[in-house]
């Protein structure tokens, strides 16, 4: 029989359970879809409902916006058609919730061990190989009757949506959800790639394990994580969630992990890992002390780790999601404006020096926010305004003072874990140096405006103790007369309303975040 040309087309797409993502990207499309880039689509086709299994033609990529194609010569006979999509790449996989040999494994070892060493073997077979996953093919099209045949020629498919309801797997909730970390993976890549200095993800492929319980840990201490063993990302839902909805702020036994702000913390987790040394180190401090949150932490890369996870996440959501109207939230306890906390909020978290506060990742997320603070000498570090978290942006230079504080970028900060060999530090970021002072004389040699002086300063901004100096205190000084006109040098104000740093951020969006990430 002779061959014609057949095309085959179509375009996917995300009605997103992220009110983030609809509102943001989805809000101007038809049904607030979004599109779905980068997946594999496999097409498949079948002659007769007698055929044992439908034949495959050929996988394709879809393009930016979820557009897919294939041309292929076939014979003229009309065809039922299926189509899948496959959640994997080169740089990103998603695994569903499967069971492997090392699984069974690790089981029966870790019963045998029992207790903490089971624990620790359980997590050493299972979470640090991904030899026991594997990813699913979801249909998203099946024709089952001759009237669903189609062809020769040009077939189209135009509306493949994931969404509540849709038949075949794009109404599946697993498949739903994997497609919404797809989208949301993308969309930080992108953001991450679009900085000068090379600060992106590794060329190390990322893995996110959803739906994920671990037999070995209590509902009660159920969390999502991310292994530096293998760049996988494990996102719980527990045994007593009730699939129907996902606001059990006060019940971690019943819950499903996967937000926006959980995501978005442990992929920053991920891209730390890749950038850093002795990052080993903080998934035995998890499997130690069962959680790498509460209080103080035992080691002060611990305390680096977790709160530079967590404000790096706030950064990021910020630019891509949030409106002005409402910032982030740290752990949806704390409001992160993107200004430092004042002292009391910090000595109510456990920190008094600066010994304290390199072990608080509260003290390292005010720490970032000082250092990207626009002109942080007007700050008041003591506030009293009661139930106020932040410090007061009410200083008022005096007319003989002269007052500049130095300020990075967002950037900046990522940019101090790489190696900096023409300032002295040869080699990326280490666990060794996750320490107020060590940090800050890294921070202060790389990022231009900041000095080997101003290492010192945030060390005592950083802590609670009382009688400290203000900001003020430390970068105003008497004023210099212009020798032009003999009149006071201008103070350096800021141009954009006097309101906090933060990145470029869209005016939609909304924000509801959990309590405990690791």
């Amino acid at each position: 029989m002779s061959k014609v040309d057949w095309k085959i087309e179509g375009t996917i797409k995300l009605e997103s359970q992220f009110k983030e993502v609809t509102a943001r990207y989805g809000s101007n499309s038809e049904f607030n879809a979004v599109p779905l880039k980068n997946l594999t689509v496999k097409i498949s086709a079948k002659e007769s409902p007698l055929d044992p299994s439908f034949e495959k033609w050929g996988e394709v990529k879809t393009d930016d916006a979820g557009f897919f194609s294939l041309c292929i010569l076939k014979d003229k006979s009309p065809r039922r058609f299926k189509i899948e999509v496959f959640f994997k790449n080169d740089d990103f996989v998603i695994y569903p919730d499967n069971k492997g040999i090392l699984l069974t494994l690790a089981a029966g070892a870790a019963l045998a061990v029992g207790g903490l060493a089971g624990l620790a073997l359980e997590q050493t077979l299972v979470q640090t190989t991904k030899l026991a996953y594997d990813v699913d093919w979801f249909t998203i099209f099946q024709a089952d009757s001759k009237e669903e045949e189609r062809g020769p020629g040009n077939i189209n498919f135009p509306k493949l949506r994931f969404r509540k309801g849709a038949d075949y797997d794009l109404g599946d909730s697993v498949a739903r959800k994997h497609a919404d970390i797809w989208f949301l993976y993308y969309k930080v890549k992108e953001y991450f790639a679009s900085f000068s200095d090379n600060v992106g993800f590794l060329n190390e492929r990322i893995a996110v394990k959803y739906p994920h319980n671990n037999s070995f840990v209590g509902e009660d201490n159920e969390a999502p994580y991310a292994s530096p063993y293998n760049n996988i990302i494990f996102i719980a839902v527990t045994k007593d969630f009730d699939g129907k909805k996902n606001d059990h702020k006060d019940d971690q036994a019943a819950r499903d992990w996967c937000d926006v702000d959980t995501l978005l913390h442990e992929l920053m987790h991920i891209w730390a890992y890749q950038h850093c040394t002795g990052e080993m180190s903080i998934a035995w401090q998890l499997i130690k002390h069962g959680s790498t949150h509460e209080g103080l932490q035992a080691e002060s890369f611990t305390a680096f780790h977790e709160g530079f996870a967590e404000w790096c996440s706030n950064r990021v959501y910020s630019a891509l999601f949030v409106s002005e109207k409402e910032p982030s939230k740290i752990y949806g306890e704390l409001s992160d404006t993107g200004e430092p906390f004042n002292r009391k909020t910090l000595l109510d978290k456990g920190v008094l020096t600066v010994l304290e506060a390199e072990r608080s990742e509260y003290a390292w997320i005010s720490l970032f926010n000082m250092l990207c603070q626009w002109d942080l000498f007007r700050y008041t570090l003591n506030s009293n305004v009661a139930g106020d978290i932040h410090s007061n942006n009410d200083y008022v230079p005096k007319n003989t003072e002269h007052c500049s504080s130095p300020k990075a970028f967002f950037e900046d900060v990522l940019k101090v874990f790489k190696a900096a060999p023409d300032k002295g530090f040869p080699k990326i970021l280490d666990k060794k140096e996750m320490n107020m002072d060590s940090f800050l004389k890294r921070f202060c040699a790389i990022v231009p405006g900041f000095s080997a002086a101003d290492v010192g300063k945030y060390k005592i901004l950083i802590a609670t103790e009382p009688n400290l100096p203000q900001p003020h205190d430390l970068f105003c000084t008497a004023n210099i007369k212009s020798k032009e006109n003999n009149k006071p040098a201008p103070i350096p104000v800021r141009k954009e309303n006097n309101k906090p740093s933060q990145l470029p951020i869209p005016k939609e969006g909304n924000k509801e975040v959990k309590k405990v990430k690791r």
